[in-house]
Order: C-alpha cells, then sequence, then structure tokens
C-alpha cells in the first residue's frame, strides 16, 4: 500500500520586506520616477500658456515672463472655419 503523505502545519507566516533604509531609497527612486514622467506634461501645458513674444525672446521656461492665450484663440477660429467647411461640403 501506498504511503499517506502528511500536511505539516504552519504556524506563521513571515512576510519578507527590505530593510527601513531600503524601503526610503526605493520610494525616493520611485517618487523620482513619478516626477519625471509627469513632468513633460505639465511643460506642454506651460508652453501652451505662454506668450509667444516671450517664447521667441527668453525661450522656454517653466517660470514664463508673460502669459497669453493667442495659441488657443487661432486653434479655435481655424477649427470653427474647418467645421463650417466641412458642414457646407456635406449639404452640397
Amino acid at each position: 500500500m501506498a504511503k499517506k503523505i502528511q500536511k505539516e502545519k504552519i504556524d506563521n507566516v513571515g512576510i519578507h520586506s527590505f530593510s527601513k533604509k531600503a524601503d526610503i531609497f526605493f520610494s525616493i527612486i520611485s517618487g523620482l520616477l513619478a516626477f519625471s514622467c509627469i513632468l513633460p506634461f505639465i511643460f506642454v501645458i506651460i508652453i501652451s500658456i505662454t506668450d509667444e513674444k516671450s517664447i521667441v525672446q527668453y525661450g522656454y521656461s517653466f517660470f514664463p515672463s508673460k502669459f497669453g492665450v493667442d495659441g488657443f484663440s487661432s486653434s479655435w477660429l481655424n477649427l470653427k472655419t474647418k467645421f463650417y467647411k466641412h458642414s457646407l461640403s456635406q449639404l452640397l
């Protein structure tokens, strides 16, 4: 007859973790990585609300000297014109 395999009873399940210093180090590295992934999106938003003349004169900056929304107004005008042309072509 075959032997029966008995299961061992486990009293305590330990969770292995890094030391406190290692946890802090990995948290800092993860935070820097997350910040570096979000930073380009923030930069694009800042550039989009910076005045065009300010960009030409001073270049790109996280702290623009002058704000402006001229880029949005011209984009909105182009969008309205394209929509009008498209809807007019559909009617004809």
